[in-house]
């Protein structure tokens, strides 16, 4: 495990290390040495002094003061420095690790753990040690190669439990390549926190597998030496279960709980440690183990034995190549380019899921990486990241089907008829709304090139607000009038009922849409019967009916002549938010049905979870376009004001236009109180007209609570409740789903198609007993009550879901999570808790009511509707928003997450912040998903999509 923290200050770090003389203690003084390069060119060597720690911190180094010039001391007039000290990175062993270590006194197991220490500094100081420069007014990154660190040996945990743990202290100081001293950039070291962390456990595991000793997996990619119990584990863990304890006071756990809060809750359960006896201290472990059942001697047995079967170096190598491959498949389904550390940590983390006995390495994998790279398995960019022939291809393909759509269909209706069908829908509207209407020049001109286009590919650019869907509503009705069937698709269902409610159109899911035309390929493409009745004599006498099959054409076409086919138009809205694959097979369905697509979306928005970013490449590609940009959506002036300068990506600005409605309040608890107070304080219409928007959805879970007990003190919701089981859905990849290592007991599995060997249905729900990881299979408990082997591997087509408990009463507002045909329901759409029949719950769903029966698992998919994450409220409209952001919020919170967040509402706007300087700093963050083919692209041509909507770079993913 590896934890980080900044020293806060310099006065803070010395008093720190030298009144708890925790690093500097003399018992401590032969468990520490100074490291890496930047300590050597500053002669310092061996145990830490005191006074040397001191001085580094201080940003004292050879004949330099580091640090920015902040006054003059009054008394001694010497200058006086802000410098950060530097940063803690402390890597600790599993359990069991220590308790061989510390309690059973296995000197070689200590070892194992140092190595491992020593393989996450090597990478540190050879990947992550670099400095920032400016020069002639321009700042550059430059790689040093030199670090200074003060590294300390420990033994025991703060709760006097056996714990060994390293402290790499690393000072905030690096020296350039001309000789100068100055700051260390650290924005590297956190980012790549993750990946240090599978360094050190790959490694650990490794070195002790080769000691002979057996790794057992546990959950979420842990592991631990086989021959102890979870109780005996748990028995020496009071330190964890402090740190633990203190999270679930606030709703989080150490996975849902960021860096930050993990380190806070550490700091306020961290007792003083007290003065002990190391020999005293084990004695008391070892009586302690002898009680709980520990025996050491067996696991020395157990050890000797493994030792003379060591692990075979081609197995190592075979599971890194596959954890490669693995890694591959996983990020390329949600990013078109990785970067080599995340494609190496998702490795990493792999094989420690699957088999942590394996001895894959970092180096194992950074050889199986340019194993795939040389195979072709895997491709390099021009900025020197990685993507695969699978992207690329998809792209490519892509585009040429966008080409071949050129010219290739009749236009809908022709410009006269266009003109004046607009002048008889304003009219309609005018008359409609009781006043003058008319389509701005945008709408007119996106509704004329999707009626008049001659392209099979039409794309219609759009910023938020500015009516996509009013012009849609015309577009349906001109081409239903011309004789086309009308089809609408979204991403997601919530965007499917709302083009189909605003614009008339018929939606659905692009999910559901696909799979519609997979079952109708497939029955065109069976052969089909031909009865042919005739003489099979000459005189005529005997007459027969002879049936042949007739096959399709190859390619799957329909041999009807084209003009004998339904004219389809189909329309996919908020395109920005579909992935390459959805796109490409829409296209590839157009292409060969003959049906006509237009795309309609937001280039500024939040991309598709999926990989690739294809509304985007469309427009660069020229395909036909037009974009619609008269902003019509807010109606005062500082929201239209902070709307166009989000457009223009100047997110400072439009922050600044909105600094009266800035909440800013440095007490995320204080702040969640007062968001929470100002929604419940609203009247009953104007709550119901409000978003509360917050981009993390560990904070949605905390703020959905909150307003619900301020509306039960206020009676809006009944004090009487009932509980409830809800099922909340685990991202999984289709890769991850391959293994059930990535499952856990407990979780409930919903399959998607029939298993007979397994005796479960389509639609049915199983819940997981045990895993067993090494065979890629799970015990299930069925519907029927029996207890089935579930193979990850061979029955994949599953959802999975974790079963949570939730309070409700009568008033409560919810939110389904899935379709569901039988309630007549769809993801996303909001209902209201009515009463209760016996165990049952009734929700108003719109004008009717609809019971969930706890007994069936399939009206389990809901949750409470109070919060939102901006992912999710992209496409809705609203009178007020209250819109949260948090230091916490990270790479959930940027530049399109602004801008769906402020383009929300019509008339109010609050941001609740815990540090508008902090939030300065995220809304500028760039939120873009990756292009294989722009990754490949010379620079040049890079640099130019860059400027044409900015949908570069990469990311690991956006917050649901």
């Amino acid at each position: 495990m590896i934890s980080m923290s900044n020293l806060k200050s310099v006065a803070s770090a010395a008093s720190y290390y030298a009144d708890d003389n925790y690093y500097t203690q003399d018992q401590n003084a032969a468990r520490s040495a100074w490291q890496g390069e930047g300590a050597a060119a500053l002669g310092l060597a061996g145990e830490v002094a005191p006074e040397q720690f001191v001085a580094v911190l201080s940003g004292q180094v050879g004949d330099q003061a580091l640090g920015r010039i902040i006054g003059r001391d009054a008394t001694t007039g010497e200058l006086v420095r802000d410098h950060r000290p530097g940063y803690d990175v402390t890597l600790s062993a599993p359990k069991s690790v220590s308790l061989l270590a510390e309690v059973a006194d296995r000197s070689e197991v200590r070892a194992a753990h140092e190595a491992a220490v020593d393989k996450v500094l090597a990478y540190i100081e050879k990947n992550l040690t670099a400095m920032r420069v400016t020069e002639a007014g321009q700042t550059r990154e430059e790689q040093t190669g030199k670090l200074v660190v003060a590294r300390f040996h420990h033994t025991v945990s703060r709760a006097l439990d056996p714990q060994t743990h390293t402290h790499l202290v690393i000072a905030n100081a690096t020296m350039g390549g001309d000789g100068v001293w100055r700051s260390l950039d650290n924005s590297s070291l956190y980012r790549s926190q993750k990946l240090l962390g599978a360094i050190y456990d790959s490694e650990l595991a490794a070195n002790l597998r080769a000691l002979g000793y057996r790794i057992e997996a546990g959950p979420k990619g842990s592991w631990e030496i086989a021959g102890f119990s979870r109780e005996q584990i748990e028995h020496f863990s009071q330190r964890a279960r402090a740190i633990e304890d203190r999270l679930e006071r606030f709703g989080l756990t150490r996975d849902t709980a960021t860096a930050a809060q993990r380190e806070d809750a550490a700091l306020r359960t961290r007792p003083a440690k007290p003065a002990f006896s190391h020999e005293t201290l084990r004695d008391e472990w070892l009586e302690r183990a002898s009680g709980i059942g520990i025996d050491f001697n067996r696991i020395e047995v157990q050890r000797e034995m493994q030792a003379r079967h060591p692990i075979d170096p081609a197995y190592s190598v075979d599971m890194a190549a596959a954890s490669v491959a693995f890694a591959l498949e996983h990020i390329s389904e949600r990013e078109s380019v990785m970067s080599d550390a995340h494609l190496t940590r998702t490795a990493l983390a792999h094989a420690a899921h699957v088999a942590p006995w394996a001895g894959v390495t970092l180096d194992r994998v950074q050889e199986a990486v340019v194993a795939a790279l040389d195979r072709g398995q895997a491709l390099r960019t021009a900025p020197g990241d990685i993507t695969t022939p699978v992207a690329m291809d998809r792209e490519r393909h892509m585009l040429s089907l966008a080409d071949r759509g050129k010219s290739a269909v009749e236009p809908i209706a022709r410009a006269e008829a266009v003109a004046a069908a607009i002048d008889r829908f304003e009219l309609k509207k005018s008359i409609e709304i009781g006043q003058a209407f008319a389509l701005t020049a945008g709408q007119e001109d996106a509704a004329v090139l999707a009626l008049t286009s001659a392209d099979r590919i039409v794309a219609l650019q759009g910023y938020a607000g500015t009516g996509k869907t009013t012009m849609l509503q015309m577009v349906n009705e001109v081409a239903r009038e011309s004789g086309y069937e009308v089809l609408g698709v979204s991403p997601s269902a919530e965007g499917a009922r709302t083009l189909e409610e605003e614009s008339g159109i018929r939606s659905s899911t692009v999910a559901a849409f696909q799979l519609a035309l997979v079952q109708e390929q497939r029955i065109a493409n069976k052969p089909h019967p031909l009865d042919i009745t005739g003489a099979i004599d000459l005189a005529g006498s005997d007459i027969r009916t002879i049936r042949i099959q007739l096959p399709n054409a190859p390619d799957g076409r329909s041999k009807a002549p084209a003009q004998t086919r339904n004219l389809q138009l189909w329309v996919l809205d908020e395109a920005s938010l579909a992935g390459q694959r959805q796109v490409s097979e829409l296209m590839e369905a157009a292409d060969r049905t003959g049906a006509r697509l237009i795309l309609v979306g937001d280039r500024l928005q939040l991309n598709a979870v999926e990989s690739g970013k294809p509304f985007e490449l469309l427009l660069k590609h020229g395909v036909a376009q037009t974009e619609m940009t008269s902003i019509s959506r807010q109606q005062v002036q500082d929201l239209r004001d902070a709307v166009a300068a989000a457009v223009e990506r100047d997110n400072v600005t439009a922050l600044g236009h909105l600094q009266s409605r800035i909440v800013d309040m440095p007490s995320k608890p204080a702040l969640f109180e007062q968001i929470v107070a100002d929604l419940v304080g609203l009247s009953g219409e104007a709550r119901a007209n409000s978003l509360l928007l917050v981009p993390l959805n560990k904070d949605r879970e905390v703020i959905n609570k909150m307003v619900r007990g301020e509306l039960q003190n206020q009676g809006i919701i009944a004090s009487s409740e009932k509980s409830f089981a809800t099922l909340v859905r685990v991202d999984h990849t289709e890769a991850q789903r391959r293994f059930s290592a990535y499952f856990e007991p407990g979780m409930v599995l919903r399959f998607n198609r029939d298993y007979r060997q397994m005796g479960v249905q389509r639609g049915d729900y199983v819940t997981v007993r045990s895993i067993d990881s090494a065979s890629q299979t799970a015990i299930v408990l069925t519907p029927n009550g029996r207890s089935v082997k579930w193979h990850a591997d061979q029955q994949v087509r599953v959802e999975s879901y974790t079963a949570q408990e939730r309070n409700i009463g009568v008033g409560d507002e919810i939110r389904f999570t899935r379709n569901n045909k039988e309630l007549d329901v769809q993801n996303g759409t909001p209902g209201t808790v009515t009463g209760f029949d016996g165990d049952r719950m009734v929700v108003a769903v719109g004008t009717r009511s609809v019971t969930l029966d706890p007994a069936q698992r399939s009206h389990s998919h809901w949750d409470y509707a109070y919060a939102m994450t901006v992912y999710a409220a992209q496409g809705r409209t609203t009178g007020r928003a209250n819109f949260l952001i948090t230091r916490d919020s990270r790479g959930a919170m940027g530049e399109r997450s602004f801008y769906v967040g402020i383009t929300r509402p019509r008339t109010d706007l609050r941001i609740y912040t815990d540090s508008t300087e902090r939030t300065i700093k995220l809304i500028q963050q760039v939120q873009a998903k990756s292009s294989a083919l722009e990754g490949m692209a010379p620079a040049a041509e890079r640099s130019g999509a860059k400027g044409q909507g900015r949908g570069h770079g990469r990311s690991d993913g956006m917050e649901m």
